[in-house]
């Protein structure tokens, strides 16, 4: 178990990192700095330019994405290498090419064959990093933080120490340290050079400092070892307070830290705050469908709201009452706002729901609304309702953009997607093309396939131009009167597919894009592939498919709401899990409306995802990645950039 995190466990270094210290680290980071201090320093390096065939083929095969045959030819060069330190340059890049391809063993295989003695610094230092991914890749993050336990060298290149931060962020957010990826988001402010990297890096480190006890903050200012740390930890603890003493002390902070880098987004949201506080109704109404087919839904956000209600510490607890919005034959009521009257008349300061989008389009527009109403879905068209009106639900066209936000992030440029036939799917790829293209990338093939099918050789052929491949094969040999070995290739036009499917459609449609020879084409998703209970055996299916989802769903172990709700209802809160989620947040979100509202810069780290809202009240969840990996997700690093479309979407 790790000790609680303190400021003065860190060391400052010179070059602006900085690092956690326990006795044992101390250890680890002894004999690491011993060996960059012995370690060679010579001159023996790999060519910049490929200089054989060889070279030119492991350089071409990684430029291509396909990693694993890099690797072998890596592996070969570092063979035929007489020379040590180029032949542990060649082993040290075969290593990553496997774990780039997934071959996580193999890389590991390799690292073993390297005697650290023997490596230059920067050999050591992509050594270190690279054990850090791999240990990252398989949840053990304390050896993670271990093998980040160094101060980064001199002459390192700014992508690796970008790189350095980032994997200490994720290990600090894994192991609940907010003040150690508190200074490793500092650290990292000071190496990105353009504004919507800096303003992305900021608001993340932002909410990290949000999310901190005020206890915590205040040890951890008195620690504080440099003028950049000390201001936004007194900038978080300001924003702690009560709002009356905004004005006051942000303008003593101003005074003191005239040239600090938080954004001034961040300064005002905090000056803000004086002119509104924590919204807390005494009672709160829920009006749901308890009858008919969203009854089963309905029931499990109503559950996820009141374990969040009996788990809330607050003095003044509002009272509750559910109302019932279906009729007899389980129907929601045309007349929702008869019911919604009956709550205020009931004396609700506060109403939640309802669930339906008709029911909430013949509410939100209504001039005659006079309590707050958060409607748990969105308006089925745009418009502006009623200012009393907020919406709040798991948009699934909001997880496509996301999907196409981390793509773009990621360096791709060409997509393809593959959705299934119907309204959902339909949905789905119009939300994705839409915005990857106002962000600037490209679709080279919308594929649907039905959803019912277990085959879908006959649709992958023909979405990966395998059918092209064999039909150029017969022209050739009727033109050469020849039989040809023949081996199809896939088209290479596309950069990664956006795969929407279910579960069951995820694990047949994943081994057969492999068979069909697009096994490093990467593949993203939305959190609909995975129904957020392990299952190492079914999901082995879909290893390497990347994508995003709420955090609860991703770590069980994340929330400690989620344990109680997996305890009381433990078939339920399988295949309803983010429901009751949205339940939770539901409640929880509450004290945070008038903060939301108020502020675009202001945050709120829910139960289905990091929760900001938009000038239509609406809210939008930032949601976190993670890939699957030996049949169970993994947590991927938060994304390094912020996103701008081209146009609006």
């Amino acid at each position: 178990m790790h000790e609680p995190t303190k400021l003065h466990q860190f060391q400052s270094k010179p070059n602006g990192s900085f690092f956690r210290q326990t006795p044992f680290h101390r250890k680890c980071c002894a004999l690491l700095i011993a060996i960059f201090l012995s370690a060679c320093t010579g001159t023996s390096t790999k060519p910049d330019s490929p200089s054989n065939p060889l070279e030119r083929q492991a350089f071409s095969a990684e430029q291509a994405g396909n990693y694993s045959k890099a690797a072998e030819f890596y592996r070969q060069l570092s063979t035929a290498s007489a020379d040590e330190g180029i032949k542990f340059e060649w082993l040290l890049k075969a290593a990553q090419s496997y774990f780039k391809a997934g071959q996580s063993d193999a890389s590991v295989e390799l690292l073993a064959e390297l005697n650290i003695n023997n490596l230059t610094t920067l050999q050591l230092l992509q050594r270190q990093i690279l054990v850090a991914e791999l240990a990252v890749e398989k949840h053990d993050f304390d050896r993670a933080q271990i093998a980040l336990n160094f101060d980064i060298p001199e002459q390192t290149d700014t992508a690796t120490r970008q790189k350095i931060h980032k994997l200490r962020i994720t290990t600090a957010n894994a192991l609940n340290q907010p003040i150690d990826a508190a200074l490793s988001h500092i650290a990292l402010d000071t190496l990105l050079d353009d504004q919507q990297s800096q303003l992305f890096n900021q608001q993340r480190l932002w909410q990290l400092l949000q999310s901190t006890t005020l206890e915590t903050l205040e040890v951890a200012q008195a620690n504080a070892f440099n003028n950049d740390i000390l201001g936004w930890l007194q900038l978080a603890i300001i924003a702690k307070r009560p709002a009356q003493q905004a004005s006051r002390s942000i303008n003593e902070w101003l005074q003191f830290f005239p040239s600090h880098p938080a954004d001034q987004l961040i300064v005002d949201s905090v000056l803000a705050r004086q002119n509104y506080e924590a919204y807390q109704p005494s009672s709160i109404a829920l009006l749901l469908p308890l009858q008919g087919p969203l009854s089963n839904a309905a029931k499990a956000i109503r559950d996820g709201f009141l374990a969040a209600y009996y788990q809330s510490d607050h003095h003044a607890t509002p009272s509750i009452r559910v109302y019932d919005v279906t009729n007899a034959d389980g129907q929601v009521r045309d007349d929702v706002y008869t019911v919604y009257q009956n709550a205020v008349s009931n004396g609700a300061e506060f109403i939640i729901g309802p669930l339906s989008k008709n029911a909430i389009d013949s509410l939100a527009f209504r001039s005659d609304l006079s309590t707050p109403l958060l409607a748990l879905n969105y308006l089925s068209d745009g418009g502006q309702p009623h200012d009393l009106v907020f919406q709040f639900g798991l948009s699934p066209e909001d997880e496509a953009r996301q999907v196409a936000e981390r793509a773009w992030q990621d360096d791709h440029a060409q997509a393809i997607t593959l959705t299934p036939e119907g309204d959902w799917g339909e949905r789905m790829q119009t939300a994705f093309a839409d915005h990857w293209q106002s962000l600037g990338g490209i679709i080279v093939e919308n594929r649907q396939y039905n959803a019912n099918n277990s085959d879908f050789s006959r649709d992958l052929r023909s979405m990966l131009q395998l059918n092209l491949s064999q039909t150029r094969k017969r022209s050739l040999q009727q033109q050469l009167g020849l039989e040809l070995h023949f081996e199809p290739r896939r088209r290479h036009d596309a950069d990664f597919i956006f795969l929407a499917a279910f579960p069951r459609q995820g694990r047949l449609l994943k081994p057969q894009l492999k068979f069909h020879r697009a096994s490093n084409l990467p593949v993203y998703a939305s959190s609909h592939i995975f129904n957020g209970v392990i299952d190492t055996e079914a999901d082995r299916d879909i290893n390497g498919v990347m994508f995003c989802d709420t955090l609860w769903a991703i770590d069980p172990n994340s929330s400690t709401i989620r344990q109680q709700i997996t305890k009381l209802w433990p078939q339920n809160s399988q295949h309803l899990l983010r429901l009751y989620a949205l339940g939770a947040d539901a409640f929880k979100l509450i004290p945070h409306i008038n903060e939301l509202q108020q502020s675009e810069y202001y945050s709120y780290q829910g139960q289905t995802g990091i929760l900001s809202m938009d000038d239509q009240r609406r809210l939008r969840r930032q949601l976190s990645w993670a890939k699957i990996s030996n049949g169970a997700p993994v947590r991927l690093a938060e994304p390094d950039v912020t996103i701008t479309p081209l146009i609006a979407p």
